[in-house]
């Protein structure tokens, strides 16, 4: 009689460590996928910023540049606050509000031909330049952490 009521816990116990594992894979992905999305939406938006920075650009150079800062806003939307938090407590708030309005600002100023609207957006990442230039270093070194 012990032996059947046994066997039902040691299943349970079974589970539960299972549904365990499978909670920690779930956020180790979530992590890999929120460190993937803000190092990407850094990496797209500089190199376009770069290539809008080149002198004599053809049109389609400035649409394949315009392109790829909006593939870089894309990722830099998928971003959550509370993964920015865990690598620097400022990141959330730098990031919503110079980061991703500068890009958007600059972006526009160039597709509109715009140059005050362009030196508005990067006006607000240039400050953030400020900030991640300093802070870069200490923040890698963070993302690195985080995965053990």
């Amino acid at each position: 009689m012990m032996r059947t009521w046994i066997k039902p816990i040691g299943l349970a116990w079974i589970l539960l460590l299972l549904g365990a594992c499978d909670d920690q894979t779930r956020q180790e992905t979530n992590l890999g996928m929120q460190q993937n999305y803000f190092m990407q939406s850094l990496a797209l938006v500089e190199s376009a910023g770069e290539t809008l920075q080149g002198a004599d650009l053809s049109k389609p150079d400035i649409d394949r540049a315009l392109q790829q800062m909006d593939q870089g806003l894309s990722q830099a939307f998928q971003v959550e606050g509370e993964f920015l938090k865990q690598l620097d407590v400022r990141l959330p708030k730098l990031y919503a509000e110079l980061f991703i309005p500068g890009v958007e600002q600059y972006r526009l100023g160039v597709e509109a031909s715009d140059r005050e609207q362009q030196l508005k957006g990067l006006g607000l990442l240039n400050r953030w330049g400020e900030y991640w230039l300093k802070e870069k270093p200490a923040i890698q070194d963070r993302l690195a952490n985080l995965h053990g």
